[in-house]
């Protein structure tokens, strides 16, 4: 059991070691090096690298074309409960930024997102509700959501809360 344990410790260690060289690159750093390490552990399913990526993406200069790869890689690491992930999926989807705008699916992701406590998710799904966006206009669940959010510490959260 004790070898058990051991081979597996090791390997998730070893799992996140590897995952650490996917990451945002600061100034000095060569971009499209960056990109290429974190599309093999993207590729792998290292959610931490699937993020990593997506934001690389978003953040890039580069065009429509790099939106969709970022909604495609936020995809991937929200499917595997990342909720940064979550959060910017349901961006991307509530502005059609790399995606056709969807606001149920906006609102599907948000709800994961704020399921995890998530207090933007959590102000933007409040909106929804307050602004009948994707779903039923619904003054008291907006209001709950603004709470929560205002509650985890929000400030546009406590600014909607208290219209």
């Amino acid at each position: 059991m004790k070898k058990l344990l051991f081979i597996v410790l090791t390997s998730l260690y070893s799992s996140s070691i590897y995952a650490i060289q996917c990451h945002v690159p600061n100034e000095q750093e060569e971009y499209e090096e960056i990109i290429e390490i974190c599309n093999e552990e993207a590729e792998q399913g290292l959610v931490d690298a699937q993020y990593n990526l997506a934001v690389l993406y978003d953040k890039s200069d580069k065009g429509d074309e790099y939106k969709k790869k970022a909604a495609y890689w936020y995809q991937k690491a929200a499917e595997q409960g990342d909720v940064d992930a979550q959060f910017n999926l349901a961006l991307m989807y509530d502005e059609g930024e790399g995606v056709e705008q969807d606001k149920k699916k906006a609102i599907y992701w948000y709800q994961k997102a704020a399921d995890q406590n998530d207090p933007d998710a959590l102000n933007n799904l409040g909106a929804m509700y307050y602004y009948g966006e994707g779903v039923e206009e619904d003054r008291s669940l907006a209001d709950k959501y603004f709470k929560q959010a205002c509650d985890l510490g929000t400030k546009e959260g406590c600014e909607n809360y208290s219209k």
